[in-house]
């Protein structure tokens, strides 16, 4: 495991067996500037961006690994996890961790 990698470990209780489990690292504060097209010469700014995600199926407990962006401050990454039912697409539970905290 690289030295800047986020662990996580997890464990979902009560979870019906159609639900599957999404892991998610989120940034915020992310800027762009395009060099090109409408938004040539400006800045963009971008919150809550989805670096990087897990789908885990029906796995309960266990553990993921996500690379921390070289250019992110661990104030502005969250890990979020929810439990999505494969049927109707619906989230039927999340929490998150800011990594910061």
């Amino acid at each position: 495991m690289r030295e800047d990698s986020i662990r996580v470990e997890y464990e979902v209780v009560d979870a019906e067996p159609r639900h599957d489990l999404y892991v998610v690292l989120v940034q915020r504060g992310i800027t762009h500037e395009p060099t090109r097209g409408e938004n040539a010469g400006t800045t963009l700014h971008h919150e809550n961006v989805a670096v990087e995600w897990k789908q885990k199926g029906e796995e309960r407990e266990d553990r993921t690994t996500f690379d921390r962006p070289a250019d992110a401050d661990p104030e502005d990454l969250t890990v979020i996890a929810f439990l999505q039912d494969r049927e109707t697409l619906l989230i039927e539970g999340a929490t998150q961790v800011h990594l910061g905290d």
